[in-house]
């Protein structure tokens, strides 16, 4: 990956991205649930999308957290972002993407990058949570901006051509080989478990707990600075194929379908019993009534 030569290889289908991106974003109006969810009722984060273009090749930032006991995404790969203040970021999810960005990589992206938009807001259930993430792409083409890691936040750095993102998207959809499995354990907790159907369940029943075989989609990033194997997956991976769809890029390299059939693999839809129900209406809305459901019963429940 570091000789770039390589790169142009899956820019075959390179249809100017930027441009693209850019008049995509310009007319996307994201979906807000600002009056369903005010800023009182809900935990609300933000996440930047940071874009830059290197000497022709339209790249994206993400970031390995740091090993934190009390953060359960620790260690994952991600966006920089993290908790709205309602202290310093007045009522703002943008603001708060543009400061958890400079406080945790160093990145300045009022002075040094454009705002291009922000993408709809995202529903997560299961830790009563809001997550909206916000575009931004680096004003100077081919500029190297010195990067500050706080390292109690962040572990590493890097950038990515989209274009090999994209590669990377098209084996995911069309392989089953990229799929992982995982053992976890839960409190047997019914709201949760209804709040979380993307995931491929077995259960094996153990006292008040419930023991989970998870498989979800997801592909190995190299990180120059860590020896370690770290995957993008989760929640980051769906942000990123959202970004894809909102920005034009399944549709610059001629690939419209891709979306729908990573939107089945990433909410786990295609192996539920569900299925027949799920393709035979608007999935996305589907998804996002499920999950309000979900986030309204728990939000009641905390409440008791």
């Amino acid at each position: 990956m570091d000789d770039r030569s390589q790169l142009f290889f899956f820019e075959k289908n390179y249809m100017d991205l930027k441009s693209s991106v850019k008049q995509h974003l310009e007319k996307f109006e994201p979906k807000l649930y600002t009056k369903e969810f005010p800023f009182e009722s809900i935990k609300k984060s933000a996440v930047a999308i940071v874009l830059r273009e290197y000497f022709g090749i339209l790249e994206l930032f993400f970031i390995v957290r740091a090993t934190r006991p009390d953060d359960f995404w620790s260690g994952n790969i991600a966006f920089p972002g993290g908790r709205y203040s309602s202290i310093h970021d007045n009522y703002s999810l943008k603001q708060t993407a543009i400061r958890e960005t400079r406080e945790e990589v160093g990145l300045d992206l009022e002075k040094d990058f454009d705002y291009l938009g922000a993408l709809n807001e995202m529903l997560v259930p299961s830790f009563l949570l809001l997550v909206q993430p916000h575009v931004f792409l680096q004003k100077e083409s081919s500029k190297l901006l010195q990067l500050q890691l706080d390292e109690r936040e962040v572990a590493h750095a890097h950038w990515f051509p989209i274009s090999f993102l994209f590669e990377q998207f098209n084996l995911l959809a069309h392989e089953s080989s990229q799929l992982s499995k995982t053992s976890i354990l839960i409190p047997l907790d019914w709201k949760r478990l209804t709040s979380s159907m993307f995931l491929e369940r077995l259960f094996k029943w153990a006292p008040n707990w419930l023991q989970i075989v998870v498989e979800y989609p997801n592909f190995e990033l190299y990180f120059p600075s860590s020896k370690e194997k770290h995957y993008l997956w989760g929640l980051t991976l769906r942000i990123v194929s959202e970004f894809f769809k909102d920005a034009g890029i399944y549709q610059a390299y001629k690939e419209d379908q891709m979306y729908s059939i990573l939107k089945q693999k990433l909410y786990g839809v295609s192996n539920y019993w569900l299925y027949n129900y799920f393709v035979l209406q608007n999935l996305d809305d589907i998804i996002y009534k499920s999950h309000k459901t979900a986030l309204l019963d728990r939000l009641k429940a905390s409440k008791l």
